[in-house]
């Protein structure tokens, strides 16, 4: 369970990662440039791996991109549209509680997945590479916007 809730942390990190990035000057496709290079220079990726491997982990990326998009969306204007989470009923708390379990488990289902088919592509090394790169990467991203951050509160 802990380590569901984890993953599902880290997908919204990486949904706000994105947001606030596009209010900032960093549009979708440069972050998802900066992104494959990381990616690619971390896992050490041969032209010809590459090709095999980013169109799995492309559709990876649009699955989630679309549970952020979509999903988690759906629950923020469930909440909004009752004014705040205190507004909720226990019900409809419970219930949207258990959405976010549910968008959780499509995650992590869809990460099992794609390594997965990514096991006939990479090695086991570049495996475990691919999940540190993956949390470099969002952490990377996310101390470069709380710098701009701060320094836009110092102008």
């Amino acid at each position: 369970m802990k380590k569901h809730i984890l993953i599902l942390i880290l997908f919204v990190i990486a949904g706000v990662v994105g947001s606030h990035a596009q209010h900032r000057g960093m549009s979708f496709e440069k972050i998802k440039t900066l992104k494959v290079n990381y990616i690619s220079s971390e896992l050490n990726l041969t032209p010809e791996v590459a090709e095999k491997f980013w169109p799995i982990y492309n559709e990876y990326e649009k699955v989630n991109r679309k549970l952020r998009s979509v999903k988690i969306k759906n629950i923020k204007q469930q909440i909004d549209n009752k004014g705040a989470i205190a507004s909720l009923s226990d019900e409809e708390a419970k219930a949207l509680s258990d959405d976010f379990i549910k968008i959780t488990e499509t995650y992590v289902s869809n990460k099992k997945n794609t390594f997965e088919k990514l096991e006939s592509i990479l090695t086991p090394q570049q495996l475990l590479k691919l999940h540190f790169a993956e949390l470099e990467f969002n952490q990377k991203v996310l101390r470069k916007l709380h710098h701009e951050k701060n320094k836009n509160r110092e102008d």
